[in-house]
C-alpha cells in the first residue's frame, strides 16, 4: 500500500476545525487585486463556508482588476449545491460561466 498523502496535506493546509491556515482572501493568494486571471465563486445561499471565510469570495471578485470575476449564490442550497438545488447550480454553470 502507498503511504497516505491526503492525511498529511490536510494537516499542513488546515488548522483544527478545518479552518485554512492561509485563506483564499490572503494577499499572497486570490486576495491580491493583481491576480492575473478572472475567478468565479459559487456558494449556496445557506452555505456555512460564507460565514467562515467572511465572504472572501465576494471581496476577491469585487477587487479583481481583470474583470469577468463573478460571485454567484445558488438559492435554496447549502454547501452541496449540486444536491440541494441541482437545477439552480446547473443554470449558473451553463448560462453564466460558459
Amino acid at each position: 500500500m502507498r503511504p497516505g498523502t491526503t492525511e498529511y496535506a490536510i494537516m499542513v493546509l488546515f488548522d483544527l476545525g478545518l479552518y485554512p491556515k492561509i485563506s483564499l482572501g490572503h494577499p499572497d493568494r486570490l486576495g491580491n487585486a493583481d491576480f492575473p486571471i478572472p475567478v468565479s465563486f459559487i456558494y449556496g445561499d445557506k452555505d456555512w463556508v460564507r460565514s467562515v471565510d467572511m465572504d472572501a469570495g465576494l471581496k476577491i471578485t469585487d477587487n479583481n482588476k481583470f474583470g469577468n470575476s463573478k460571485y454567484y449564490l445558488v438559492n435554496d442550497s447549502d454547501h452541496n449545491m449540486h444536491m440541494d438545488n441541482p437545477l439552480g447550480f446547473a443554470n449558473i454553470i451553463i448560462n453564466d460561466i460558459f
